[in-house]
């Protein structure tokens, strides 16, 4: 899962399907 405060994004871990994170997932893909 994805901590708001921190905005991790994990291969095992989905991201959170607000914005930020998921963008934030295809920048360090």
């Amino acid at each position: 899962y994805c901590q708001k405060f921190l905005w991790t994004c994990d291969t095992e871990r989905k991201c959170c399907e607000d914005m930020v994170c998921e963008l934030w997932c295809k920048l360090e893909k």
